[in-house]
């Protein structure tokens, strides 16, 4: 059985260049060194190349086995969880195929002799006879006896040097087996939107997928199977075109919103699709309901739908989704989760310039509002240049330049301003100093007057 623990040397299996496939031929080796690699676009490539996407390799699992037992150890995950998805879309793909890898069974080791070996202290010793030992490495007899004493004896469960046997029963694990024990809690939500999925499927020890959940994410992982149960309700209502229905069942957010199934000419069938092809066809109030929950849902896939020209036509629905995204853009950037506005507009054909623009608009109106309210003084601008965040992106960069030029400007200004407040200042002084003179000039020469006056 596949444990946390093997997952390492699993990982050393796939990136072996000398790796052979049992039922495949060299494009399958390349889909395998290219998930051992983590390499999306070398998968991308041996993927179109490959004739069988269900071959094993010499440890008995698939391609998608492979990603589903190193993904939790993954130095990156999103590249996995895209070649899972990209697998799980494939028409060819066996979803429910099970693993060769072959069974081991733990058993007390033997010497050359034939004699059982416990650890003691370190070293093997094999036991001659009952309570007799000898060390394995030079043969010689082991004093059994403690300080006290007393005799020491070796037990099974504690002591005895065990070894894994390779039997010719084969672990019959599937994906979803696999997944569920290695605790890939992402993959196994991508693993049940498949619409052939079985998980009562019973491997070796008689275990269904779910009795194999890591210890710790019982309740998480089985939340998944049930949000994938809801997920493919709801798909099977909109289907019927039952859209009051499906008003009702959105009203609970805990579906997987990313079930799909083939129609009949072969096209991925999803939630949205089939209710963007509803509102073409005339929107309701029902069904533009069930379009804008559906929109809103953080699990969406939107990777799923490719671009429909139709929308384009039709100036209500486009104006319905365009809000929808707006409002969710507006949400994730405000959140300031770089990783979820990444993951919303990643292959999201419903996002446009005019939507980005609209939302970065909402987000900064309360920034420059409070810009004005508590405009920066030149301490705290100093202030803030010497504490540097964690994360500095180009906005804010530029932001922060803006700033620094408009204080700029304003000191120019204020600096004209100052002068030209001196110039005049200087002016009225001087004018002043010349009235000063001419009043003092006069009362001299009145004195003399009166001088003059009182003599004659």
């Amino acid at each position: 059985m596949l444990s946390r623990s093997n997952v390492g040397f699993r990982r050393s299996v796939v990136n072996d260049t000398g790796l052979h496939q049992t039922t495949s031929g060299q494009s399958t080796t390349k889909l395998f060194k290219a998930i051992g690699d983590e390499n999306l676009e070398d998968f991308k490539q041996a993927l179109a190349e490959s004739e069988d996407i269900n071959a094993f390799d010499e440890e008995g699992t698939t391609p998608l086995m492979s990603i589903a037992s190193i993904y939790i150890t993954s130095n990156n995950q999103p590249a996995l969880k895209e070649m899972a998805k990209l697998l799980i879309q494939k028409r060819s793909i066996n979803i429910n195929v099970q693993s060769e890898q072959p069974v081991y069974k733990e058993e007390h080791k033997r010497d050359r002799f034939g004699r059982l070996v416990y650890l003691f202290r370190g070293e093997e010793v094999a036991e001659v006879r009952p309570s007799q030992y000898i060390y394995c490495s030079n043969g010689q007899t082991l004093n059994n006896v403690n300080d006290q004493g007393i005799p020491i004896y070796f037990n099974y469960t504690y002591d005895a040097v065990k070894k894994s046997v390779r039997t010719s029963f084969i672990q019959k694990d599937t994906a979803l087996h696999i997944a569920c024990q290695t605790g890939a809690v992402d993959i196994v939500k991508r693993l049940l939107t498949h619409p052939d999925v079985k998980a009562d499927i019973k491997n070796y020890h008689d275990k269904v997928p779910k009795d194999l959940i890591t210890r710790g994410l019982e309740n998480t992982m089985k939340l998944e199977f049930e949000k994938a149960r809801r997920g493919r309700q709801l798909l099977n209502v909109l289907s019927r075109g039952n859209f009051h229905e499906a008003r009702r069942m959105l009203l609970n957010q805990d579906f997987n919103p990313n079930c799909w199934k083939r129609n009949s000419n072969g096209e991925i069938e999803t939630p949205l699709s089939l209710i963007i092809k509803s509102c073409l066809q005339g929107v309701t109030e029902d069904n533009k309901e069930v379009l804008t929950e559906l929109l809103k849902h953080k699990e969406l896939d939107f990777s799923q739908t490719k671009p429909i020209p139709a929308i384009e036509q039709n100036s209500r629905l486009k104006q319905i989704i365009e809000r929808a995204m707006k409002e969710r853009l507006t949400d994730v950037i405000n959140r300031k989760d770089l990783d979820d506005v990444k993951e919303l507009v990643e292959d999201n054909c419903f996002i446009n310039r005019a939507i980005v623009t609209a939302a970065l608009r909402n987000v900064n109106e309360p920034i420059h509002y409070l810009n004005e309210k508590f405009p920066a003084t030149v301490e705290q601008l100093s202030a803030n240049a010497h504490n540097v965040q964690s994360e500095i992106n180009d906005e804010f960069i530029a932001q922060e330049l803006h700033q620094l030029e408009n204080l700029r400007d304003e000191l120019e200004r204020t600096k004209a301003q100052l002068t030209e407040k001196e110039q005049e200042l200087n002016r009225i002084v001087s004018e002043r100093t010349r009235d000063t003179d001419k009043i003092s000039q006069l009362e001299r020469d009145l004195r003399q007057e009166s001088d003059l006056t009182q003599k004659k």
